[in-house]
């Protein structure tokens, strides 16, 4: 029975961190698309990739954002602390999402 209940919260616990690391890809993803945008701004990008991972309250339990934008991309990345069902252990999961920035041509 000991052995059935460590693999039950292994698998629970990986599937925090999938969890985890999926809300993190989308809020880099929505940041970097907001701050690519012709006239968006890194301010902007940070603030619709942390309202995105704020939705994922339950599995994430805090949360950074950084952001670059140069003339040709914006690059996200979003931090995140993922919930731990070991005490003690707070895994830590980063995704990154550079694109290039929209240019009006014509």
């Amino acid at each position: 029975m000991p052995v059935v209940l460590t693999l039950f919260f292994l698998g629970l616990q990986a599937a925090l961190l999938y969890m985890g690391r999926t809300a993190a890809l989308a809020a880099a993803q929505e940041g970097a698309q907001v701050a690519a945008g012709e006239s968006g701004t890194i301010a902007g990008g940070i603030a619709a990739a942390q309202g995105l991972a704020d939705a994922s309250t339950m599995v994430l339990e805090s949360m950074s954002v950084t952001g670059v934008k140069t003339a040709t991309e914006a690059h996200m990345t979003v931090s995140v602390r993922v919930a731990s069902l070991v005490p003690g252990w707070q895994p830590q999961v980063t995704a990154s999402v550079a694109m290039p920035v929209e240019e009006v041509t014509g």
